[in-house]
């Protein structure tokens, strides 16, 4: 899940231990989400792996340590507001 921060960042939201999930239909929601909210340094693989979920063509990711320093949330739940 991503979730715009504003000011043009974009948090990458994981569930604890895939203890959950978020229904595709809550895109443009507003949620609460209750987590360990943090930045870091995304690899090639990760990035490789997040294209792959998008459906993405991952021929051409390659790892540019000054744009992949980026928010991340691991959730421990997320209330989707309607």
């Amino acid at each position: 899940m991503e979730v715009a921060l504003g000011e043009g960042y974009v948090a990458r939201v994981t569930f604890l231990d895939y203890g959950f999930f978020v229904p595709l239909n809550a895109a443009s929601s507003d949620a609460v989400i209750y987590g360990k909210a943090f930045w870091k340094l995304d690899s090639a693989a990760e990035k490789r792996h997040f294209a792959e979920d998008a459906g993405e063509d991952v021929s051409d990711i390659e790892f540019d340590e000054d744009e992949d320093y980026a928010p991340h949330v691991i959730a421990l739940g997320v209330k989707i507001k309607k």
